[in-house]
């Protein structure tokens, strides 16, 4: 699954945390975090050449 059909699926962007090497390059990693609604649950998901290969959730439904 890519970014692009993730945000659609959520609907926003979500908040980029960390990220290595540059877009475009090989092996290229970004974290995002979508925030729940209650300020307390959230999802964090990494994403390696455009692909997700990582997720957390914490008190969603």
């Amino acid at each position: 699954m890519t970014y692009e059909e993730v945000k659609k699926i959520i609907g926003c962007d979500g908040e980029l945390m960390s990220e290595v090497g540059s877009k475009g390059q090989k092996y290229y990693t970004a974290v995002y975090d979508w925030k729940g609604k209650d300020g307390i649950s959230n999802a964090v998901l990494e994403f390696q050449d455009n692909k997700l290969i990582f997720k957390s959730q914490v008190g969603l439904r």
